[in-house]
């Protein structure tokens, strides 16, 4: 007998029941569940559709917030009671018959079926002749028909956004005339529909915006059509389509995430170097403006779907709008039970997160919307709780100064089968006071996320984070011990003997700071086969004491007390940058071509003049010096990211109004300066210049520069793209290194504003050096590229092609079966980049990492042919990919 698996805290009288109209995210669980217990494909679809029928004549209730358990126990019995029956079916079939031949001819429940079927079909025929046209004419060549949606735009020499916009408007009407028909009960007819589409053909049947449509006969299954071969369960659409990315003004830096990633610069909408996002604050949900676009003078209607951290629709959840030109008391929408919403807003783009007065909801992922975008935006929300407790050292005392973060779960990406590309990532972060306390507000409720606590010096401690809230969290920080062996110790001294507090020691992959004495101790495991150690303050150039001699034991040959005396003061160069008229040229920025390596902090880089010119840590450097030293195994650390504020790893400064400028924190040598205007106007590199120079002048070149740049954007086969951003950038810092427990790849850079192609594809760029420049381009269902200055041969026609994007998520039914990740192949059979796409960003890989038996959303170009699922380094299973760009190809293993 199979197990029940219902548990003795389950009351199945009170508990959530579940929504019949979820059933299509189960289908192909099931369908590949029954694969494995029966062999033949036609008897694995009867007893899934079986259980789907099950499932929606008695919702069972939700063991654990999912029907799975209920649904799997089904469909075993199902797969039993056909094995049964098929034993006994040779030795049946001649009592049947003379069952038959002795009972007479009479009325079968299959009459009676067909009876229905017949009245049900009529009714959904009239409802479909009943639409206006041009409705009417698009419905009929999609399922009359069996034209896909580009077909048919270009039959009716119309925009595919419009045959998809009539086919849904056309489909919610059917929708919701059977719904009144029905007093509202969309089971009614979900029930209705239903056998139905399991004795139709399934070739024939399409499901589009929560109806299917049979071709050739106009049969409407609302409830359950068959795809392929496949059943899928239909209410409302569940897909969420692919979506494009919101290309904004700025550039973000990308998302740690396995494998290798590029450096190239990625679309952002409020995110930098110092910032990772205006949302990760404990500010309430809402409150960050998005201002990108000019102000829209009527209200329109914002489409998407709220999702709850575990990847299941989110009902009830309150939904507003967050933009320049959203209302002062903006419009609130309500997500439906399969988390669907409509709001209305005046804003042209920005946010969608949960609203201000909901205190029970916090925004995970906010979506992004913009006017003319035709895809639905995506939210991830989650139970609002509060965090707050005490940081202390290993004996108690209390720790101030510290930084916490709390982080989502690593695979929480990989919990969805929905697109993000219309999502912005976030954390929350909050530091404790000069009593070691904390409070964090408004923080999700995810099971699998950790709470991390950081100090300055990159010391780390992580718990998992509760999911109730709590007040009184205590993290606690254990110092590990360094062995005598192992231990370095010394002091920074300033010129006049007096301990350089604070003070910056480096050596091989470790860079620590001193206490307030100028104190320091090293960690001779942690920095690798160096020999020197180098030391660097504010407003003093860096000293070094270099090891002499070499022993078993790594202290000796340094010198017995080991004091480094800072000696030299740092020296500045002063000016001032103008045009050739002389006229002040204000919000230029100026950086060190080659500035002086001096250290590393984690995976960053610090440079000596950073160090001496005052300038903080990038951010996260702490955190990352933290992470690497408890990696067990070696990592890439790699982050690509717009610089909007100055750090010890990439120093700059920007003129005032009167065009003046001071680069300090020099060393006793010559500068070549990068010089970039105000939205990158221009550009330029100086010849050498010496440290000490206080009288510079720096004049803006003439002819240096497009005027402007005119082109357009357009598909491999010549089709014009709308709605695509180009954004030029130009690189301000990249570093390839070694590190403590791996390597890093960092990039830093400064964008302009972008622009827009128009209906046609075009677009014009005002005043475009014409060295060092590249483009980041993004769109809609495309998947984005960089291109260089170097490729505009034509500054009159600079044509960009840009391949369309597929998107793809695996599940894995087997967790013995070792499939640890998924690569991609293109038609040659060479190797693929495969990439995570958000709102703000996106990261390439060579692969995409499975955890917990799935890979979420990755998305592909449609150059790639296949996908590989790799167990290590052993191809286990290649699959070929649809190349459908409309909808998510989702493949269950």
């Amino acid at each position: 007998m199979e197990p029940t698996m219902q548990r003795d805290d389950i009351d199945p009288t009170t508990s959530a029941r579940f929504d019949p109209s979820q059933l299509d995210r189960h289908i192909e669980w099931l369908r590949r569940l029954a694969k494995g217990l029966v062999r033949d494909a036609s008897l694995a679809e009867d007893i899934v559709q079986e259980t789907a029928l099950a499932a929606i004549k008695a919702p069972p209730a939700l063991c654990d917030g999912s029907p799975r358990p209920w649904l799997a126990r089904v469909l075993r019995n199902r797969a039993a009671h056909a094995a049964r029956a098929a034993s006994g079916f040779e030795a049946a079939k001649s009592v049947a018959r003379q069952d038959a031949v002795a009972e007479g001819p009479r009325e079968s429940d299959d009459a009676q079926q067909r009876l229905l079927n017949v009245e049900t079909g009529r009714t959904l025929a009239e409802l479909v002749l009943k639409l206006r046209e041009p409705t009417r004419s698009t419905v009929l060549m999609r399922f009359w028909d069996d034209l896909p949606p580009r077909k048919i735009a270009k039959r009716q020499g119309i925009p595919l956004s419009t045959v998809k916009s009539r086919l849904a408007r056309g489909l919610d009407q059917i929708r919701s005339e059977l719904d009144s028909r029905n007093g509202g009960d969309r089971n009614a007819w979900l029930l209705a529909v239903l056998p139905m589409a399991q004795k139709s053909s399934g070739a024939a049947l399409i499901t589009l915006g929560g109806i299917g449509v049979q071709a050739k006969t106009i049969t409407i299954a609302g409830a359950a059509t068959l795809l392929g071969g496949t059943l899928y369960l239909v209410g409302p659409s569940k897909e969420v389509k692919p979506v494009p990315q919101d290309a904004p003004t700025t550039l973000a830096m990308t998302e740690p995430a396995e494998g290798r990633r590029s450096n190239a610069p990625e679309p952002n909408l409020l995110q930098d170097d110092n910032d990772r996002m205006a949302l990760a604050t404990n500010a309430p949900s809402g409150t960050a403006p998005l201002a990108i676009e000019a102000s829209a003078p009527t209200r329109f209607s914002v489409d998407g779907t709220v999702l709850g951290a575990d990847g299941s629709p989110a009902a009830g959840v309150p939904i507003e709008a967050s933009g320049r030109d959203a209302a002062a008391a903006p419009l609130v929408a309500t997500s439906d039970t399969n988390g669907y919403f409509s709001l209305e807003t005046q804003a042209a783009t920005g946010r969608l997160v949960t609203a201000r007065a909901a205190s029970d909801w916090v925004t995970v992922r906010p979506g992004t919307f913009k006017k003319d975008a035709s895809e639905k935006s995506l939210v991830i929300a989650a139970r609002a709780i509060k965090l707050a407790g005490v940081v202390v050292d290993e004996w108690g005392a209390v720790e101030g100064g510290v930084d916490l973060v709390l982080d989502l779960p690593s695979d929480f990406v990989n919990r969805f089968d929905a697109s993000h590309a219309k999502s912005m990532r976030r954390d929350w972060r909050a530091s404790t006071d000069a009593s070691g306390h904390f409070v964090m507000e408004n923080v999700p409720s995810v099971a699998g996320a950790t709470l991390e606590a950081t100090k300055p010096n990159g010391d780390l401690v992580r718990i998992e984070a509760p999911t109730e809230s709590r007040d009184d969290l205590r993290l606690e920080f254990r110092a590990t011990p360094i062995p005598d062996r192992y231990r370095l110790s010394g002091r920074v001294l300033y010129p006049d003997g007096i301990g350089a507090a604070g003070a910056y020691v480096a050596m091989g992959f470790e860079t620590i700071r001193a206490d307030e004495d100028g104190r320091f101790t090293l960690d001779l495991r942690a920095t690798g086969a160096a020999t020197a150690v180098s030391a660097c303050a504010a407003g003093f150039q860096p000293s070094e004491l270099v090891k002499d001699g070499e022993g078993e034991d790594g202290r000796e040959g340094w010198p017995t007390p080991l004091e480094i005396r800072l000696r030299a003061p740092s020296i500045s160069i002063e000016g001032k940058v103008v045009d050739i008229n002389g006229e002040p040229q204000a919000d230029t920025r100026i950086w060190i071509h080659e500035p002086t390596d001096f250290g590393v902090l984690g995976a960053f880089p610090l440079m000596a003049e950073g160090i001496a010119g005052g300038f903080v840590d990038p951010a996260g450097a702490g955190r990352s010096r933290g992470r690497l030293a408890a990696a067990q195994e070696p990592v890439d650390e790699n982050s690509a990211t717009g610089a909007k504020s100055p750090s010890s790893m990439l120093p700059f400064v920007t003129t005032d109004e009167r065009g003046r400028f001071e680069v300090a924190g020099l060393l006793d040598r010559s500068y070549v300066l990068n010089v970039a205007g105000a939205n990158l106007s221009f550009g330029l590199q100086t010849d050498p210049i010496q440290a000490g120079d206080h009288d510079v002048v720096i004049e803006r070149p003439e002819g240096t520069a497009f005027p402007e740049i005119r082109g357009q954007v357009v598909t491999r086969h010549g089709q014009p793209l709308p709605n695509v951003n180009i954004t030029p950038w130009v690189a301000a810092l990249s570093k390839d290194q070694n590190v403590r427990g791996g390597r890093s790849s960092i990039t830093r850079f400064f964008y302009a504003k972008g622009v827009k192609t128009d209906a046609e594809g075009r677009f014009t760029l005002k005043s475009v050096p014409k060295r060092h420049i590249e483009f980041w381009i993004a769109g809609d269902g495309v998947t984005p590229l960089s291109k260089s200055i170097w490729e505009v041969r034509d500054p009159t026609n600079f044509l960009i092609e840009m391949a369309a994007r597929i998107e793809v998520s695996v599940e894995i039914l087997d967790p013995t079966s070792g499939i640890d990740r998924v690569t991609a192949q293109g038609f040659k059979g060479e190797a693929m980049e495969l990439s995570r796409i958000y709102a703000d960003g996106s990261s390439n890989q060579d692969s995409i990492a499975i955890e917990n038996g799935r890979t979420g959303v990755f998305a592909l170009t449609t150059d790639a042919a296949t996908i590989t699922l790799m167990r290590g380094d052993v191809a286990v299973e290649v699959i070929d990919l649809d190349g459908d760009t409309e909808v998510v190809q989702r493949v269950i293993y």
